[in-house]
């Protein structure tokens, strides 16, 4: 795991993650999250803007929290290369999802919080 600074900073990793959407459940990874939205390696049939998908991330922490579900209102959606950078709205689970993210930047390195203040209360920007 790495953290970039560009013009937006971006936590980069690479986690499993089961995406549904319509009725279609794919494997994929995800595989960063900026303020411009998530990545995600997969293939993702049909997806399009306005749709809403679920996202299942498996943190690999045995506890009873491994999986966190978020559910994702897709605004922006550019496909390059077998990846898609994602932006939207979250609608579920936000606090949980961001307390992971909080988490992973505190293990990496210490004062990083900043790259959480870009994400805000309900939202995942693309540019």
């Amino acid at each position: 795991m790495q953290i970039n600074r560009r013009k937006s900073e971006r936590l980069e990793f690479m986690q499993s993650c089961r995406i549904s959407y319509d009725g279609i459940i794919v494997k994929g990874k995800l595989l960063n999250i900026s303020t411009e939205g998530l990545r995600l390696e997969s293939t993702l049939p049909g997806l399009d803007i306005n749709k809403i998908i679920s996202i299942e991330i498996d943190t690999g922490v045995q506890s009873k929290n491994r999986f966190i579900q978020i559910e994702l209102k897709i605004k922006n959606l550019i496909q390059n290369q077998g990846c898609f950078l994602i932006g939207g709205q979250l609608l579920s689970n936000f606090d949980v999802f961001r307390h992971w993210l909080e988490q992973l930047v505190n293990k990496f390195k210490s004062g990083t919080s900043h790259f959480m203040q870009h994400l805000s209360a309900h939202q995942v920007h693309t540019a």
